[in-house]
């Protein structure tokens, strides 16, 4: 059974609600620029920016054997599993 849709709402800038007038269907625009942006949100905030305390004590852990890098190829920052790459390493001195 479909979920039943529901009205919702927010407020915007003039320069904003403006823009959005402009669109031949906004709700349409408003749907998928929603779902884009919580599909990208942080897994540990959730999107809010910010961390408990017990979090951030997690997340050292986690960064000492996890450090973010940048790609050579496309530029994108990311973790880095330390762990899996000694192992990686190990496998193509070994061929």
């Amino acid at each position: 059974m479909a979920a039943k849709e529901r009205v919702v709402t927010f407020k915007a800038d003039g320069s904003l609600a403006e823009a959005l007038e402009r669109l031949p269907n906004k709700s349409d625009f408003i749907r998928r620029a929603v779902k884009s942006a919580l599909s990208g949100a942080c897994p540990l905030c959730g999107g809010s920016g910010h961390l408990s305390a017990q979090q951030r004590r997690h997340l050292r852990k986690f960064l000492a054997s996890h450090p973010l890098e940048k790609c050579d190829d496309c530029q994108a920052v990311h973790f880095v599993c330390q762990h899996q790459e000694a192992d990686r390493q190990g496998r193509e001195w070994n061929t």
